[in-house]
């Protein structure tokens, strides 16, 4: 019986030369060449006999030791540039208590790992500057600082490094107006800083306002103007680049509610909000883990919807 909600997260990331500028990054194709120089598919036998090599020799252990994990399964599509992973893995680093149904307790050292079976893919598309990672969750457990980590000491194996030091957690175009289209505006906060450099008590600081139950929904206009008459009237003189705003979108599924705080445009196109991505029951097992072959077609999916986006 299927009582765990499973939820799938894309990330994004660059590639740079060690000791380079963020905005200095390289593409993959050129990773791969200065990567494995002596490979016809350096793609397949390069990165990704690195990646597999990590999680099949010995469980793998993230730098900070905090997540460990040791791989179940993996399905390679070399001229696709995609790899798809099954991992048993999970917390470590921390004394954890087994329980069964009787109530006994067996205490597992800090150096042992809780595992569960976990999906995620890295896809490295030619001709391009982005890498995609699309990782598997269980409501809020999650392995993608450990799917981080394994990518990444690759990447420094190789005198190379991910531009801004982290993946980035983003979705589809599509996705987002979905969401924004069924979704709820609650509230707005304005946030008007006076002057952020400042070192005078008197003019310094950072003033905050409110507006709670506006109830704006889906394709309703967002009145700038509206909420600059508001802010005034509460002493918040909103003018230029000295303020923000962040809204509070509200998306209810069933008795829950999913929470979005994002910064707010007037156009709705420029709104960046990450909905949460409900992995469906048809790529469930009847043991309440991920069927890495329906993962691959839902995740396939996925990456054409991002192909159509890329083409516009």
């Amino acid at each position: 019986m299927k009582i765990h909600d499973l939820y799938l997260s894309m990330y994004v990331f660059q590639i740079k030369k060690h000791n380079t500028a963020d905005d200095k990054t390289i593409s993959s194709n050129d990773f791969m060449a200065l990567a494995y120089p002596d490979f016809d598919n350096p793609f397949l036998e390069g990165f990704t006999q690195e990646l597999v090599s990590s999680l099949e020799e010995k469980a793998y252990k993230s730098n900070k030791g905090t997540h460990g994990g040791i791989l179940e399964d993996k399905k390679i599509r070399g001229h696709m540039r995609m790899v798809d992973i099954m991992i048993n893995g999970g917390i470590t680093g921390i004394k954890q208590v087994v329980i069964d149904e009787k109530g006994e307790k067996r205490e597992l050292s800090e150096k042992e790992i809780v595992g569960m079976k976990f999906y995620f893919r890295v896809w490295l598309p030619t001709n391009g500057n982005l890498g995609y990672v699309f990782v598997q969750s269980y409501n809020t457990l999650s392995i993608k600082d450990l799917v981080q980590d394994i990518v990444e000491s690759i990447l420094k194996k190789h005198g190379h490094r991910f531009s801004g030091g982290r993946m980035l957690n983003t979705t589809t175009k599509k996705r987002q107006k979905d969401f924004l289209k069924k979704a709820s505006l609650k509230h707005i906060v304005v946030l008007s800083n006076k002057n952020a450099n400042s070192t005078s008590f008197a003019n310094a600081g950072l003033l905050e306002l409110t507006l709670k139950n506006v109830s704006i929904h889906g394709d309703d206009k967002l009145d700038f103007d509206e909420i600059k008459k508001i802010s005034k009237a509460h002493g918040i003189l909103l003018k230029g680049k000295n303020f923000v705003l962040k809204g509070k979108y509200e998306l209810p599924h069933g008795k829950k509610k999913e929470i979005k705080t994002v910064p707010l445009s007037e156009s709705q196109d420029n709104i960046k909000v990450v909905p949460n991505v409900k992995i469906p029951n048809y790529c469930i097992g009847e043991d309440n883990y991920p069927n890495i072959d329906e993962m691959i077609k839902f995740v396939d999916n996925e990456i054409d919807q991002i192909k159509r986006e890329l083409k516009k």
